[in-house]
């Protein structure tokens, strides 16, 4: 993997909205970590995709399948990067973040080895950023 840059990537802006009509999605993310590393893709460019392009943890907005906004992020996580996380690497959640039309629901996943990762057409790259 290449080294990445802040500045070399867009990162998402804040959602403003004043219409009461409109509806808040649900999201949810898994925040992947391992050692001194945590797991971050960059979404692909899309038209249409307000987040196309940007960094992100892996995830996506609630279905009705999945039994909860945990299983959300597990779903998409294994959607889009091909990780099946494991319950045992479950650390717990994070306060949601909240805007006008969409909360996120943030999950923190610790895992012990890198997987091997397969990741499908809405990923452009995935980065493990050392902190």
């Amino acid at each position: 993997m290449k080294p990445i840059t802040i500045s070399s990537h867009r990162f998402p802006k804040p959602i403003h909205s004043t219409d009461p009509s409109k509806v808040k999605s649900i999201a949810a993310v898994a925040i992947v970590i391992i050692e001194d590393s945590i797991l971050m893709i960059q979404r692909a460019i899309k038209d249409g995709d307000p987040w196309s392009g940007h960094m992100a943890f892996p995830g996506g907005r609630f279905e009705q399948q999945d039994f909860d906004l945990r299983k959300t992020a597990e779903r998409e996580t294994f959607e889009e990067i091909g990780i099946a996380l494991n319950p045992s690497s479950f650390i717990g959640p994070l306060t949601p973040l909240n805007h006008p039309r969409l909360s996120v629901h943030a999950y923190v996943y610790h895992l012990e080895t890198r997987p091997a990762l397969k990741p499908n057409e809405e990923v452009a790259e995935i980065h493990w950023l050392t902190f």
